[in-house]
């Protein structure tokens, strides 16, 4: 399904969703700065202003939704947050966002800022609408891991999802050989 939305662009401590505008034409040239857009940006996040907002990953379901996970070091480390679309106004762009939802909660002793933590968040939705997401995570021994787990996408289906390990070695995001 495609949709009239592209991600374009982060500011310090916001991640910004443009309509019809921010890509180029050729998509091997680099999407244009933020003030390229040519409609209306939302901004996703807030209230971190002098902290990190980073890394979105987008993905739309089947019923057009359109979800957004990114990282926030707002609680002291680098976790993965989540919002979804709820609205959408096509007469003046706008799009109506659900609360943040917090998917990871890494303790900041363990995963001090700025290097630990959850990082590049991928998300893909399949078509039974199960939500796929990978990340990277460094430890406090800068052990780098790639982690994943499957929800349903809800509050709840996030919080208990189980997260896997799927790489193999204690550093350096090794996968296994089959």
């Amino acid at each position: 399904m495609t949709s009239p939305m592209v991600l374009c662009g982060l500011l310090t401590g916001a991640i910004l969703l443009g309509i019809n505008g921010c890509t180029s034409k050729d998509s091997s040239e680099p999407a244009p700065p933020p003030q390229a857009v040519n409609g209306p940006v939302t901004l996703l996040t807030s209230g971190n202003p002098s902290g990190d907002d980073d890394d979105p990953a987008v993905a739309v379901d089947a019923q057009g939704t359109v979800h957004v996970v990114w990282f926030s070091d707002r609680d002291g480390t680098k976790d993965l947050y989540t919002v979804h679309s709820t609205a959408f106004d096509l007469a003046s762009g706008t799009i109506t966002w659900s609360a943040p939802v917090q998917i990871t909660h890494n303790d900041p002793g363990q995963f001090p800022n700025p290097t630990q933590g959850d990082n590049f968040p991928s998300l893909a939705i399949d078509e039974a609408g199960t939500f796929h997401l990978a990340w990277h995570r460094v430890n406090l021994i800068n052990a780098s891991h790639i982690l994943a787990m499957r929800s349903d996408g809800t509050s709840e289906g996030w919080a208990s999802a189980g997260v896997k390990d799927v790489s193999s070695g204690p550093n350096y995001d090794r996968f296994p050989i089959s």
